[in-house]
């Protein structure tokens, strides 16, 4: 099945210019994650009744167009697979019937109590069923730049705020982060393509993860979150 859902850009989401920031677009796009987990059951007291839980491993995202403020935008989901221990997730963004970004993603089925990855169970993924339509969007991990060819970096401060529910850093602060770092540097373009590997939880109790930026041609950039030689994320992003 197909979950969609509409929203209305609200005041708090945009930018400066009043078009929506692209940290919003990724906050809206896990909304219809649990949204769609929800509706087919599995929501939290599910979550908590079974030790489990969804991980986000990796995460690309293309945008097409920015939305306005209060613009009705329309964002669909769905279950691309489940096997083993993974997911695949994609998602599409509309408005006025204008296909505004699409995304895809790649998930670990968590069992909470023991801390590790697990099976994903068979009544699990009649939860969910299947979809047979790709994004076509890629999501294959590459071989990252070396750490000490970072040359452009910030130390952001890790808020009680940032993190959810599940002890760790929200997906969405990472891009919030990202951008930040960028602005900092005086790199004003907005964000058209986003790719993100996940490697290690980044927890409050780490007070602080630096954000190191590589230029790799004229709109794009590598990255890495780093605490001195560990790496917890890393990726590339594309500018207009």
């Amino acid at each position: 099945m197909i979950y969609e859902f509409k929203y209305s850009v609200n005041y708090r989401d945009v930018d400066q210019n009043r078009f929506l920031r692209s940290d919003s677009l990724v906050s809206l796009l896990q909304e219809a994650a649990i949204l769609h987990s929800e509706f087919v059951g599995f929501d939290a007291d599910y979550m908590l009744k079974h030790n489990v839980a969804w991980m986000l491993n990796r995460f690309a995202l293309v945008i097409h167009d920015y939305p306005f403020l209060r613009d009705e935008i329309t964002i669909k989901t769905w279950s691309r697979g489940l096997k083993s221990f993974k997911a695949f997730r994609d998602f599409e963004v509309f408005n006025n019937g204008k296909l505004i970004a699409n995304a895809t993603s790649y998930w670990f089925f968590i069992d909470t109590k023991r801390k590790r990855i697990a099976k994903v169970p068979e009544e699990v993924q009649k939860m969910y069923g299947y979809h047979d339509m790709a994004t076509n969007i890629s999501i294959d991990d590459s071989e990252p730049p070396h750490l000490e060819d970072f040359f452009l970096d910030k130390q952001q401060i890790i808020r009680y705020s940032d993190i959810d529910s599940n002890g760790h850093l929200n997906n969405v602060i990472y891009l919030n982060m990202l951008e930040d770092t960028l602005k900092g540097h005086g790199i004003m373009k907005k964000i058209k393509e986003y790719y993100i590997s996940f490697k290690k939880e980044i927890t409050y109790n780490l007070l602080s993860i630096n954000v190191s930026i590589m230029q790799a041609d004229q709109n794009r950039y590598f990255f890495h979150f780093n605490k001195e030689e560990d790496i917890y994320a890393e990726g590339v992003v594309n500018l207009f």
